[in-house]
């Protein structure tokens, strides 16, 4: 009998990258065209869905916490576990679920990656590893600290630990993970860093094995500015525009080239021009403008280098 499959998604974090906008939206509900991270996050598991049957969905929350409780409610999670006063980084929340009650599986993911990655796949492979856990890595060689042995076993997490086995190949860590039943009884409660129970299991040669993802995947970081407008862009290809204006607002009078995010509530002044723009929501533009290359948001401007 299958064991049930439990999915935490990840979401505490300050989202200190994209301050200040992050002052005033937390990271899971952070906009990426027409929808948030978080609803993203929820459209990539419904193949998952459609195919396991998934006992419960979770997610964490610390800053800006009742905001992600609010929205989680309304898209229907099970449980927002908050973390008051004190986050609890990346391995303690998933020592916590545990220690709720919680048995089987768990399938985690970082709510601030935009990515198309099969993640039904990747548990029917993670459970046929004959692994206690997985990984699931891309290659993305701007980062790509994950020290992989010729098994595609883990042996290494760079600015973390020294590979313990000759390395093969690197990948990134895409911030999607399995856990098995024992593996996941494993993780303390001051594991603050996951990767503290990673080092652990390949000192103990129980390395996870990290599944990659084909080189033709897409998985964005969209916890920085850039990445928000690269996420943002695939985003709108999906839809097949190239603009994208929420509903009731007004552009009357205003240019848009290329690329572009206009967010609800935003209002931008006649004689303005957007070229490769994001507005974010409840913006005031209350001058002509001529922007280009950039993210706007209520009090601040990122230039982007595209």
């Amino acid at each position: 009998m299958t064991a049930p499959l439990h999915i935490f998604i990840l979401a505490a974090g300050f989202g200190t990258r994209l301050k200040p906008l992050s002052e005033v939206v937390p990271k899971p509900l952070v906009p990426v065209a027409d929808m948030t991270a978080l609803e993203h996050q929820l459209r990539c598991l419904k193949a998952l869905r459609a195919e396991f049957d998934v006992a419960s969905l979770h997610i964490n929350a610390h800053h800006l916490y009742s905001q992600v409780e609010a929205e989680a409610q309304n898209l229907g999670l099970d449980q927002v576990w908050v973390e008051w006063p004190k986050i609890l980084g990346t391995g303690a929340p998933l020592h916590r679920l545990w220690q709720s009650g919680l048995r089987g599986e768990l399938l985690v993911l970082n709510a601030d990656n935009f990515h198309n990655l099969d993640l039904a796949e990747f548990v029917r492979q993670s459970r046929s590893s004959q692994r206690s856990f997985s990984l699931l890595g891309v290659d993305f060689p701007a980062i790509n600290s994950l020290s992989l042995n010729a098994e595609g076993h883990l042996c290494g997490v760079g600015g973390a630990f020294e590979p313990l086995d000759d390395v093969a190949q690197n990948s990134t860590f895409s911030g999607i993970a399995w856990y098995g039943e024992n593996a996941w009884s494993q993780v303390q409660s001051d594991d603050f860093s996951i990767v503290n129970f990673w080092q652990r299991a390949v000192q103990k040669q129980q390395a996870p094995w990290v599944y990659q993802a084909s080189t033709d995947s897409l998985w964005i970081d969209m916890g920085t500015p850039l990445g928000l407008y690269r996420a943002s862009v695939a985003r709108l290809k999906e839809l097949d525009l190239w603009q994208y204006v929420a509903p009731q607002v007004d552009l009357k009078g205003v240019d848009l080239q290329g690329h572009c995010v206009v967010g609800a509530g935003a209002q931008v002044a006649a004689g303005s021009s957007l070229e490769n723009c994001i507005v974010l929501p409840q913006t005031q533009i209350s001058s002509p403008q001529n922007l280009k290359n950039c993210i706007v948001g209520e009090g601040f401007v990122w230039n982007l280098e595209l």
